[in-house]
């Protein structure tokens, strides 16, 4: 879930998240630069518990592809996890920059995100030898580039308490987007058991990819073992290489509803909100990437009567590209590259749409909000549905902003955010942080953002 809520956002932040923002009169200065964006997370988690030790070698492992990576083998206490979700992401935004003018504002930005996700069912574990067992396994990545252009202005003034003072503000930010690496496979496997107690194997695989991806999955379709053929394809320059181009688009709309002495939405007004209501609604990433030629789709199937196969000694666990590795890995499933057919192309990708609403009360040095996102492409697998949150922030320092907030996901499991920064005006410099707790009680880090630069002039 972004660090921020589509109603209190404000800046160059605002560009990606609610557009119509960044025309907020937030502080006196006109003119805002952000540089180095990040926020990034896992959604397994990182241990608190073992100092960030897990840190090191976190970008090799979870962003670039190691090619010759064999899987991990299960843990000596056999913990598998059973079904298991994950979804590993960064979101960087280098440079943003918004100039806001007395009728207007215009911003501009470059942004890079990567997503990568996957799903494994427990039949790949269980030992339990029923008459027909169930083996499923998916995986998706998605990386773009974009390029920024938004554009901000206040509507006609809504009538109100006072005259001028209660403003709907709507928002655009149109996007030029370069696609990067794609892939999207799923593989299902069923063993059953007849009358005679011979078992039918029947497998179906549907692997979409582009780039060096696809280049691997080629080479093990003529029948090269999934280690030499992601040795010669991939590298660590794979995630960047640009493969497709696309449009996209972000809209949002925010009321601020002035109360008592805060005239900052007065014409020939230059001073900073105070308090006020602010109702918020955006749309994310309406848009999508067409990859033309550079994308092979592939499908396939394959039956044969053998054993049942013994549970699987490795463990799954998502890495980009991952999910044909594992496969190759055990001799009774990667058969099924030798039967897989080239189809027609599959050209357009959606962007991932999401929808924000919002809303925050401002008094003074205190803040209290909530926000609701409904993901419309499932990306991920399991996040698709509503996401709620409720935040407070205080500014009892006037440089040392404190956030909180408590989220809930569409399972409706609760996950707590703290965030700080230092505030100086012209310079500030910020740090949030997603953390949730596990039922044994162990808490985990599982998103973090950080604003590292914002000067204001």
């Amino acid at each position: 879930m972004p660090v921020h809520s589509a109603s209190f956002v404000s800046g160059s932040s605002a560009l990606v998240l609610n557009p119509a923002n960044i025309a907020l009169p937030v502080y006196r200065m006109n003119h805002e630069l952000t540089l180095g964006s990040i926020q990034g997370g896992l959604h397994q988690g990182i241990s608190i518990e073992n100092s960030f030790s897990e840190l090191q070698g976190f970008y090799q492992d979870w962003f670039l592809i190691d090619p010759l990576q064999a899987p991990s083998m299960i843990p000596a206490d056999g913990a598998t996890g059973g079904e298991h979700f994950n979804m590993v992401y960064h979101d960087v935004m280098p440079l943003g920059f918004t100039r806001r003018h007395s009728s207007f504002t215009w911003g501009i930005s470059a942004r890079t995100r990567s997503y990568n996700a996957s799903y494994q069912n427990d039949g790949w574990y269980s030992p339990d030898q029923q008459a027909i067992s169930d083996r499923r396994i998916k995986q998706r990545m998605l990386t773009f580039h974009e390029i920024g252009l938004g554009y901000a202005r206040p509507l006609e003034m809504v009538t109100g308490w006072r005259s001028g003072l209660n403003t709907v503000i709507l928002g655009f930010n149109s996007k030029f987007i370069a696609g990067g690496l794609y892939a999207d496979a799923k593989y299902h496997s069923r063993y059953i058991s007849d009358e005679n107690e011979e078992v039918l194997h029947s497998a179906t695989m549907s692997s979409v990819s582009t780039g060096a991806l696809s280049e691997s999955v080629s080479q093990m379709m003529n029948g090269q073992e999934s280690g030499l053929a992601y040795s010669s394809a991939v590298s660590d320059r794979s995630l960047y290489e640009i493969l497709g181009y696309g449009a996209g688009l972000d809209v949002g709309m925010t009321w601020v509803i002035a109360f008592g002495d805060d005239t900052a939405l007065a014409p020939g007004k230059n001073e900073p909100l105070s308090r006020n209501l602010r109702l918020s609604v955006s749309v994310n990433d309406i848009g999508a990437i067409y990859y033309g030629d550079e994308m092979v789709h592939t499908a396939g199937s394959d039956s044969t009567m053998m054993d049942k196969p013994e549970p699987s000694p490795f463990v799954f666990e998502g890495r980009p590209g991952e999910l044909h590795r594992f496969i190759d890995a055990h001799p009774e499933e990667n058969e099924i590259y030798q039967s897989l057919e080239y189809q027609e192309p599959v050209e357009w990708v959606q962007l991932p749409t999401t929808l924000n609403l919002a809303g925050s009360l401002h008094f003074d040095r205190f803040m209290l909000g909530a926000d609701a996102r409904y993901q419309f492409h499932d990306y991920n697998y399991f996040e698709r549905g509503w996401h709620v949150r409720f935040t407070s922030e205080s500014t009892v320092l006037r440089f040392f902003p404190i956030r909180s907030s408590i989220i809930f996901d569409p399972g409706f499991n609760p996950a707590f955010q703290f965030g700080a920064g230092l505030d100086f005006g012209y310079v500030d410099l910020s740090f949030d942080a997603r953390i949730v707790s596990e039922s044994g009680g162990r808490m985990y880090l599982r998103e973090f953002g950080v604003g590292m630069v914002k000067i204001r002039f």
